[in-house]
Order: structure tokens, then C-alpha cells, then sequence
């Protein structure tokens, strides 16, 4: 679940970065021998929920927020492209209203066991 920090204003990146920094971080797991018994690992690519551009991390991630919405379907397509598995952490849960990018406890549970429940149904 990694990508939210790419949206911060001071990177600049378009959100088509966002997806190819994901595409080569799968093609890097890809290349490894890290899985049982050497082989590659299963890769579950996981989109993080979308920012909100709200309290103390406002400024820090000006126009995130509308780039954020498209990165679910992005990694999405970068799944399908290397035939990973995908979960859409933000159909489970959303980003705190406090500071519109982490999550609270509750969150952090059902996100838990949302995962859990995808790893459950992979072939491992």
C-alpha cells in the first residue's frame, strides 16, 4: 500500500508516475526468489485509500486529493498487466478526517482483516 507520500506537493509528480514507481516495485518482487522455496513471491498490490487535503497535512499535499482518486484504478491496471493480485484499500476504509491521510484504530482492523480475508482467497 504504498504510493500516498509520492502525492506530496514538493515531489510534483503526475499521477501517472505514481503507478509507474508501483509498476517497477512489482517488476522488481517479480525478479526475486524471496517466495517458498526460491521461488517468486505472490504480490498483492494494494491501493491506498484517497487523500483528503485537511488539517495539519493540508499544505503538504496540495492537489494530492485529485490525483489520489485515480490511483486505485491505476494499480489496478498494473496488477492485471503483471497478473498480481489487487485490493482497493479505500473500498474498506478512508483517511482520518484529522489529518485526511492516516487511519484510526478501527480502520486499521478492518483494513487488517479485509487483507487477510484477500490472502485467504490467493494461491500461495
Amino acid at each position: 500500500m504504498l504510493g500516498t507520500n509520492d502525492l506530496k506537493q514538493r515531489f510534483s509528480l503526475p499521477a501517472g508516475d505514481v503507478d509507474r514507481s508501483m509498476a517497477l516495485l512489482v517488476q522488481t518482487v517479480m525478479q526475486s526468489c524471496s517466495g517458498p522455496d526460491d521461488r517468486r513471491p505472490r504480490i498483492l498490490v494494494v491501493s491506498p485509500t484517497p487523500v483528503e487535503e485537511v488539517g495539519y497535512l493540508a499544505e503538504m499535499f496540495t492537489g494530492g486529493a485529485p490525483k489520489s482518486r485515480g490511483v486505485a484504478e491505476a494499480y489496478a491496471g498494473v496488477a492485471a498487466l503483471h497478473g498480481t493480485s489487487f485490493f482497493d484499500a479505500g473500498t474498506v476504509i478512508a483517511a482520518s478526517p484529522v489529518d485526511g491521510i492516516h487511519f484510526d484504530a478501527a480502520s486499521h482492523a478492518a483494513l487488517g482483516a479485509a487483507i487477510a480475508e484477500k490472502i485467504k482467497g490467493m494461491d500461495l
